[in-house]
This record gives C-alpha cells, structure tokens and sequence, in this order.
C-alpha cells in the first residue's frame, strides 16, 4: 500500500471537478497516507518540485490533478526513478481516463492510488520535449492556437467550436513528412502513442498507451471540404477502416521517427498543448514510466 503522495493540482484544469481532488486527499489521509502538495500552482511551475520529490525517494507516488497535459508534466517529473504517476483526471479532454479506463469518482480514485498496480507507459519525444500521448501539426495544431485558455476552462469542450471552425477555414497547409526515412506530403499528421483523441474519440486500433510504440496518421486533404471529412471520419472512429480502403486520403504507419517539416511555419501541439511550430523531429525514445491503474 502506498502511503505517500506528492500532488501537482492544475487549478485551470476541467471546468467543475477541483471538489474531487480535495475528496481525494480526505480519503487518502483517512486511509493513513500522508499527501504533500506542490507550493506551486500549475503543473508546468509544479514539476519542478516533482522533480525534486520524485528523485528524493521520499514519496511513493507523485499524483497529477489535472488534465492531460497535467498527467504529462508529471511523467516528465518521473523519468529515470521508480517513482510511479498516479491521475485524478478533471480536465477537459482527459485521454488518459479514457485509454486506460481510469476512475472517475473519489473514493475509486483514493483506492486506486492506495493500492492500484502500475503498468509501463512508453514516452515520445518531441524536438527537445517528452509527451505521453501525442504529437501534431496542421488542423488540431492550429486549433490549439486559436483556443483562449480562459474560455476553456469555464466552457470547456465548447471553447473548441470557434477555434476549430476558425482552424477548418483556413488554407490547406503543406506538410513534408520523413516518416523512418520515407518521404511523404500531407496537410495534416498525428503521431500518436494512444488510440483515443480529444477525450473519447477514437483514433486508431494500432498503437495503446498498455504497449510501446507510435503511429503516424498522415491526412492528405485536396480541398478544405475534404479535410473536413477527414476531422469527420475522426469524430467517427472511422480512419483505420478510411485509411485500409484508400491510403491516398489516410495513411496510418507504425513508425519510429518522424520529421515534419513545412514550407510556412505550420502550428504544433503536443499532448494538447500549443508547442510552437514546425519544423519538428518526433521520435519514441522518451524513456518509460510506471503509471497506477485500477485493479
């Protein structure tokens, strides 16, 4: 049984759940742990601190509050200790609950975190930057972009409709990719290490967090309507059938390193952050981390 805990809370995350993260921390200290939280407060200035107790070895997990880039600073904290991550998902897309079928209420949280196994997670890199599920340029790079962080957090996944509208507008933009040294030209790519996307959606069957290894989805979009297709096929679950059926609209690699490359500064996002903007070389040597599942 884990009895201590180092927690980073992001505050922004999520719309209406922070009353689960102090439910959380009740139970956990009723069952006899003892949790320390980060002075700071969101996760970027947290990890530092994370850093810090993870490599102590005083603490038996550092738990993430937050959503999926929270759960990412935190793993970034971990890499090259035995300290496992533990999650209280309460952000706006949370990926991670949703591949790993991570509990929702507190007291399943709190039991989790007590006495949940952990299972390896692979990490990617990203230019000089570790991600836990995804790297990508083009139509979800620039949505990021355009997304105001405060309407985020009181709307949540309604904030993304006039960013995504704005981003599906807007000129095709011409990507160069070098997937494992064979050359490609798209509109739009995702390497990704997860088969969810923006929550719920399913992205592809080829790659899960439970096994190591990245995917390419390369989008080769002719016109904005067929790149709207495309976003629609996503929504759908439906790119690995579009992409068997004809790989000149989607093709989906497995791959081991990517370069995407452009002939304008295209946006990037990683693990559903902006991440400034191409050119980017992404790779799956991030190292491994131990995160804690249910039972």
């Amino acid at each position: 049984m884990r009895r201590r805990f180092f927690l980073m809370f992001n505050p922004a995350a999520g719309t209406a759940r922070a009353g689960v993260v102090a439910e959380v921390e009740r139970l956990l200290r009723a069952g006899g742990a003892i949790v320390v939280r980060a002075a700071a407060q969101g996760a970027a200035t947290a990890r530092a601190e994370a850093t810090v107790a993870a490599h102590s070895g005083g603490f038996d997990a550092i738990v993430a509050a937050g959503g999926d880039g929270t759960i990412r600073q935190a793993a970034v904290a971990v890499v090259g200790t035995s300290c496992p991550v533990g999650a209280i998902m309460i952000g706006t897309g949370n990926v991670v609950a949703h591949e790993l079928n991570l509990p929702r209420t507190p007291r399943a949280i709190a039991s989790m975190l007590l006495n949940g196994p952990t299972i390896p997670v692979s990490l990617g890199r990203a230019n000089d930057a570790t991600f836990l599920l995804m790297a990508g340029a083009g139509l979800d790079g620039r949505i990021i972009a355009r997304l105001n962080q405060s309407w985020k957090q009181k709307l949540g996944k309604a904030a993304f409709a006039a960013p995504a509208l704005s981003a599906l507008a807007a000129p095709l933009d011409h990507l160069h990719v070098t997937v494992d040294g064979v050359g490609h030209d798209c509109t739009w790519v995702i390497v990704t290490s997860a088969a969810r996307y923006g929550g719920h959606f399913r992205l592809t069957s080829t790659v899960s967090l439970r096994t190591p290894g990245l995917s390419a989805i390369l989008f080769h979009a002719r016109t904005r309507a067929e790149r709207l297709a495309q976003a629609i096929a996503l929504a759908r679950g439906d790119l690995d059938r579009r992409a068997a059926l004809n790989p000149d609209w989607v093709t989906i690699l497995p791959c081991r390193h990517v370069r995407i490359d452009a002939d304008q500064p295209v946006p990037l996002q990683i693990d559903g952050d902006a991440d400034g903007t191409t050119p980017i070389d992404i790779s799956d040597d991030g190292g491994t981390i131990a995160l804690i599942v249910p039972r």
